[in-house]
């Protein structure tokens, strides 16, 4: 079984001040070698209205990509 916190371990979080403070409490739980990794959404750039798709699409692209291991 591969250990995985043989690697960094990347966070993929969104850049507002609260998802931010969130994702450094994460990593700071837990330890280890920690990369947050901002990822701008639909939503952050254009903050009309809509679902919830516009704030976390491209989070959960970047998770089946693997370019981050959560979010």
């Amino acid at each position: 079984m591969p250990d995985v916190f043989a690697r960094v371990l990347r966070i993929g979080t969104r850049g507002s001040a609260l998802a931010l403070a969130q994702a450094h409490a994460v990593a700071e739980a837990l330890g280890g070698e920690v990369e947050v990794v901002v990822i701008t959404t639909s939503g952050d750039r254009d903050r009309a209205g809509g679902d919830k798709e516009k704030w976390v699409k491209e989070l959960e692209l970047a998770l089946l990509a693997g370019e981050v291991d959560l979010a």
